[in-house]
């Protein structure tokens, strides 16, 4: 009889947890309301395709600032107003906040414009109200004949018109060098 009432007293103090412990456990976590594998979103203008943006994985959020993420990479087209694509953007993660109209591209962010320009950096900021894209980090620009690097950048959605913030250098190519 004592053998019983001794190993259950020594199980009771085994399974002790602080206050602290418990309340973070008692607090609800995050969870994702809707997840998707294999998405693809597009967006329109008055019924004119402007975006396409395909992701291995979605998870989309709700509560009092919605969000959805692709943590496992994106791939956009950006179309003109003829429906052709005309840039392309891949980045290793993204966060879309839908009641903002903003998505942050995160990890290795390439962007191609249909001339061939080609973006690389860290983060990128697409104000899909705006048809705007946008960084405030480091920039490199392979372009024919040329790689710019700089600090920051501001673009058209398709990556025709972009403007380098703060030019750090240009390295001039030979021809069929990139």
């Amino acid at each position: 009889m004592r053998i019983p009432f001794i190993c259950s007293l020594l199980c009771l103090a085994a399974c002790g947890n602080s206050e602290e412990k418990l309340q973070k456990f008692a607090q609800p976590s995050e969870a994702a309301a809707e997840r998707g594998r294999d998405v693809t979103l597009v967006y329109s203008d008055s019924a004119i395709i402007t975006a396409r943006v395909e992701a291995p994985v979605l998870l989309r959020y709700t509560g009092e600032k919605p969000k959805t993420e692709m943590p496992e990479g994106i791939r956009a087209s950006f179309y003109n107003s003829a429906g052709q694509a005309n840039s392309w953007l891949t980045a290793n993660r993204a966060i879309q906040f839908p009641s903002e109209g903003i998505t942050e591209t995160h990890g290795n962010v390439v962007v191609v414009n249909e001339l061939g320009d080609t973006l690389y950096t860290e983060k990128l900021i697409w104000v899909e109200k705006e048809d705007r894209i946008y960084t405030d980090t480091y920039v490199r620009i392979v372009r024919p004949g040329e790689i710019i690097f700089g600090d920051g950048l501001e673009s058209n959605q398709q990556f025709t018109k972009y403007k380098i913030l703060n030019i750090k250098g240009t390295i001039a190519l030979n021809e069929g060098v990139e």
